[in-house]
């Protein structure tokens, strides 16, 4: 008997995915355990195996189009089985759009547009496009959706965020000469589609700009002492198993928010809601992007575990391997820019909707004062980016004082 292939639920707040790659054919021979498609969300893309075996009859969904969780995908069966009972007579795109409006999961009631209408239109939208519309200020009614159906997705709130309420009428004058643009710059140039994970990430980063009015402190750690143990604990040890000043930055981070748990924060709505676990985000960064898998409850785990988890993470992200639930749950985020040896501070992007985010940058060898006489000694450059709404300054800097405090006694960090 055929078997309906499904898309899969790969996480807790998964509600569509995108067919990015068929990875067989109609007509192939398929095995269990074999990588079937490429499924993309808005976090991550996923190899989805599958567990039946015979021939791939028939491919419901196409490639770059949208389907919600539990929606056909794919029919796999004997050779010259009729599957006519599993295949309705219509698009894969319209299939998967009644399939989500029926479950009632992403239907919406959104009035018509403009002044005196008479009538609501009807618009899907996911929950999550409608909350960032609700914090971004859009108006659901101007915004063209670009999924199945014309449901409004994040990335058609985000670019409706950046466009003016009313588009003004050109200017009149004679007609602009894109080729002679093109000249004053230096001739034609090369290029690349905003697309796919870079459009992503940059319309998160925008939509994190205008929701949140941020501060950055920048301070300079004293990591000596810290880089001294480091370099005894990974003498012998292989290149895979060495404790890194990440993992240590992580754990820092970590046992500050234990002691200061209102920046273990975020803002939803009029809430504003303080986190029991503590799970530092660690941003990896990918060629056409970055992602922040998450060490859950990095406070209760000891710095070599970080240690292993945060490579163990960065490797599979590499490779497009990260699990769902691995990139989720984050209460503040850690980024680095110390291994480029390029970088002492920067101003982070806050990784919504966590109160703040710490930058790391680089260790390096300074001239400083202690007891009144100059030495040198090893620090490291920490920037701190807050949401002024959550946190004010003066808890912001003593929560930096905090994690100053475990790295230049990195015992604390160690035990």
């Amino acid at each position: 008997m055929a078997d309906l292939v499904t898309m899969p639920k790969l996480g807790l707040t998964m509600e569509t995915g995108v067919i990015s790659a068929w990875k067989v054919s109609e007509g192939q021979e398929i095995r269990a355990g074999q990588v079937l498609a490429e499924i993309s969300t808005e976090k991550i893309t996923y190899d989805l195996e599958t567990e039946s075996e015979g021939i791939l009859l028939k491919i419901l969904v196409p490639e770059d189009k949208e389907a919600p969780v539990g929606a056909p995908i794919a029919v796999v069966g004997r050779p010259g089985e009729d599957i006519s009972s599993l295949v309705v007579d219509r698009s894969a795109e319209e299939r998967a759009t009644t399939v989500a409006v029926a479950s009632g999961s992403i239907k919406e009631e959104v009035p018509a547009a403009g002044p005196g209408a008479e009538q609501a239109r009807r618009v899907a939208v996911s929950p999550a496009a409608k909350k960032l519309a609700g914090e971004l200020g859009v108006d659901l009614a101007r915004v063209v959706g670009t999924g199945p159906g014309g449901r409004i997705r994040l990335e058609d709130v985000s670019a409706a965020a950046t466009q003016p309420a009313v588009a003004k009428a050109p200017a009149a004058g004679p007609a602009a000469n894109p080729a002679a643009e093109l000249d004053l710059r230096g001739g034609a140039a090369q290029e690349i589609p905003y697309a796919g994970m870079r459009r992503l990430v940059g319309e998160s980063m925008a939509a994190s700009q205008k929701v949140s009015p941020t501060v950055t402190h920048h301070v300079v750690a004293d990591v000596q002492d810290l880089t001294q143990i480091l370099a005894a604990a990974n003498m012998g040890r292989a290149e895979d198993d060495r404790v890194t000043i990440t993992s240590a930055v992580v754990k820092a981070v970590a046992l500050a928010l234990e002691r200061m748990p209102r920046v273990n924060a975020s803002l939803e709505g009029d809430v504003i809601r303080v986190w029991n676990n503590i799970n530092v985000g660690v941003a990896v960064a990918l060629r056409e992007g970055l992602i922040v898998p998450v060490v859950k409850d990095a406070n209760r785990k000891r710095l070599s575990e970080i240690a292993r988890e945060i490579r163990d993470f960065a490797g599979r992200a590499r490779e497009n391997r990260l699990l769902p639930d691995e990139i989720v749950g984050g209460t503040f985020t850690v980024t680095s820019l110390g291994p480029y040896r390029s970088v002492d501070w920067f101003s982070p992007i806050i990784n919504q909707p966590e109160a703040a985010i710490l930058g790391v940058g680089r260790v390096k060898n300074d001239v400083v004062a202690v007891d009144g006489v100059p030495i040198v000694r090893s620090t490291m450059g920490l920037s701190l980016t807050f949401d002024h709404r959550i946190i004010d300054g003066a808890p912001a800097a003593e929560f930096l004082r905090v994690v100053l405090d475990c790295l230049a006694e990195p015992l604390s960090i160690l035990v």
